[in-house]
């Protein structure tokens, strides 16, 4: 998680800091760390923790917790905003695929 407003994005799903007291990111680098392939926020205006992470086949799926109101959501399949209470949990899977290896 963040705070930071000014880290470095490359083919974002969230270009900038969402707001509130922290954001995730997630980050690809080239094999030698030398390079950033993949860089975006994920938060909205609450607090926001991504805590698991996996990658199969050019996506990357993160879980974490969201109280954000405006937490970021496309294609949502099974709630379709902020739940209420002092947070949710989020599963999030992007496709990093075409990021990857283009520095």
């Amino acid at each position: 998680m963040t705070n930071s407003s000014d880290l470095p994005t490359r083919n974002p799903f969230q270009a900038a800091y969402g707001g509130g007291d922290s954001d995730g990111f997630l980050a690809a680098f080239s094999p030698d760390g030398s390079k950033l392939y993949y860089g975006s926020y994920v938060g909205g205006s609450g607090h926001d923790i991504l805590e698991g992470l996996t990658v199969r086949n050019g996506k990357v799926y993160a879980s974490g917790l969201s109280s954000s109101t405006n937490f970021p959501q496309k294609r949502s399949r099974i709630q379709q905003g902020y739940g209420g209470g002092p947070s949710d949990a989020i599963v999030i899977g992007l496709d990093i695929s075409l990021g990857l290896g283009q520095p």
